[in-house]
């Protein structure tokens, strides 16, 4: 599995593709009706019940957004210190997750494990390899 920017010769591979998910409306799965969707300069947002997505995937609450928004902080925060590269990252993620690994698409149990996977990651590279490398501290 490899995880480049769109361009390469593994994008289509790439953890920056373009998911395949439903491109009908979103129906609420509080309330069952269908999501207000409105057009911003960021995007199509849906929501409903306090509950709002982007680009038509499933709502989520505030908790999940937030949830994923602290987990893509500690995990970005891993591969930038240059102890591994963003591909090795996300390939120890995967592993851990059982599948592809993408944050949007993590249940919050999972986002919550994510914290933890990364310390995990974290202390084998130290483990076997010493300090990082270089990248962003």
């Amino acid at each position: 599995m490899t995880f480049d920017k769109p361009g390469n010769q593994n994008a289509g591979q790439s953890h920056y593709r373009k998911q395949e998910h439903n491109l009908s409306p979103v129906r609420c799965p509080k309330c069952g009706k269908m999501a207000r969707e409105v057009q911003t300069r960021y995007g199509l947002r849906s929501d409903c019940c306090g509950m709002w997505s982007w680009h038509r995937w499933p709502l989520q609450t505030k908790e999940h957004h937030d949830a994923k928004r602290a987990a893509h902080a500690v995990f970005d925060k891993l591969w930038k210190s240059g102890l591994v590269s963003r591909n090795k990252a996300y390939r120890e993620l995967s592993d851990r997750l059982g599948r592809q690994a993408h944050m949007k698409e993590m249940t919050l149990d999972e986002l919550l494990k994510v914290p933890l996977w990364v310390e995990d990651i974290r202390e084998h590279e130290l483990a076997a390899n010493g300090e990082p490398h270089g990248g962003a501290r």
